[in-house]
């Protein structure tokens, strides 16, 4: 009896030694199970998570570009009255000390050469007529 209660134990070892191993074996298995799903949930969340954070990114960039463009239209806008301002005070400034603008400067310019040509015509006929009155007191 003894000797059947030795040969059950070793017999017993064998089998708690499989079935160890083999509940070992299911609980990864499981393991591994349990990553796969909760990794593909968790690749999931994040995956969900980079395109709400992309979604995001361009309503921002979006609207930077929108207040970059007024604010450049603002400034734009403040540039010419600024600069029609300047441009008028010393339009003003130059007809209180007496000087002249360009388009009086260039009307004036074209009077003067007018009358240059008239000048130079009035030339040649005098030029002819003494030319002529030498002739006939020549004669």
């Amino acid at each position: 009896m003894a000797e059947t209660k030795t040969q059950e134990t070793t017999k017993k070892i064998p089998e708690e030694i499989v079935e160890k191993t083999r509940e070992i074996f299911l609980a990864g298995l499981g393991l591994f199970a349990t990553v796969e799903e909760e990794g593909t949930a968790l690749f999931n969340k994040f995956l969900e998570k980079g395109k709400e954070f992309t979604k995001k990114g361009e309503e921002l960039e979006k609207k930077g570009k929108e207040f970059t463009s007024e604010k450049k239209e603002e400034l734009s806008k403040k540039f010419d009255e600024f600069y029609k301002s300047i441009e008028t005070r010393i339009r003003s400034t130059l007809e209180n000390i007496g000087i002249s603008s360009r388009d009086e400067i260039k009307e004036l310019e074209e009077k003067v050469d007018r009358l240059a040509e008239r000048l130079a015509a009035i030339e040649e006929k005098l030029d002819k007529s003494v030319k002529a009155g030498a002739k006939t007191t020549k004669a």
